[in-house]
């Protein structure tokens, strides 16, 4: 594997990670300031500042494990595209109970070689399947 594309794999793995633990300030070693996502669920999000804010208010308040596989790396000189197969379970408490969504389906992510290293410029998320309760991701929930 090239230093460039373990490193790509390195970053989506920070963000896993950032997101589990809910490391949010780990996400500026992934996002590029301009970065967009589109979790297909709500309007595509713009910036890193507002990026980071959604993610934390949509996971704040559950638990989660997000895993990746079947990943690939595509590197265009200072450009790069990855995918990787994700699954993804988050639980939370509702109404006295824990209740689950397991989400899964595929991330499509784009890349930018900064001076700082690889950097998340656009994430796409197509999900496949949403089991469970979708009330966990509410970001509006609270228990």
């Amino acid at each position: 594997m090239t230093a460039d594309k373990e490193e790509i794999e390195q970053a989506m793995y920070r963000y896993a990670r950032a997101l589990d633990r809910k490391q949010w300030d780990l996400l500026d070693s992934v996002f590029a300031p301009e970065v967009a996502t589109d979790y297909g669920v709500e309007p595509a999000i713009q910036g890193r500042a507002a990026v980071i804010a959604n993610i934390r208010a949509n996971l704040e308040h559950c638990r989660a494990q997000h895993l990746f596989g079947n990943v690939t790396v595509e590197v265009d000189g200072d450009r790069a595209e990855s995918t990787a197969a994700i699954r993804a379970m988050h639980v939370a408490t509702i109404d006295g109970a824990d209740r689950t969504l397991e989400a899964i389906g595929e991330y499509v992510i784009g890349w930018r070689r900064t001076g700082e290293g690889w950097r998340a410029t656009h994430i796409k998320l197509v999900v496949t399947a949403n089991i469970g309760d979708r009330r966990v991701l509410a970001a509006h929930f609270k228990d």
